[in-house]
């Protein structure tokens, strides 16, 4: 089965996508590593660079599971010293 959730994205990942807020369809069970990596095409060595929010929830387990109707932010983690 599959479902829809809202994304957005932040930065220079901006330049990426195209765009900063879209829609997408993607199946039950799908995790946010796999909607990073597969659906929107950032290599799996840059994720510890980026902090994802669902639902208003920072998300630490990458390998966890989406929720339906999740609303997700993705931010590129800035550092300083």
């Amino acid at each position: 089965m599959k479902f829809t959730i809202e994304c957005e994205v932040f930065g220079a990942l901006q330049k990426k996508i195209k765009k900063n807020e879209f829609s997408l369809k993607i199946k039950e069970g799908t995790t946010y590593e796999q909607l990073l990596t597969k659906s929107l095409k950032f290599s799996p060595e840059h994720l510890r660079h980026f902090t994802v929010i669902s639902n208003s929830k920072s998300i630490g387990d990458l390998s966890e599971k989406i929720p339906n109707k999740a609303r997700i932010k993705v931010f590129m983690t800035i550092g300083g010293g």
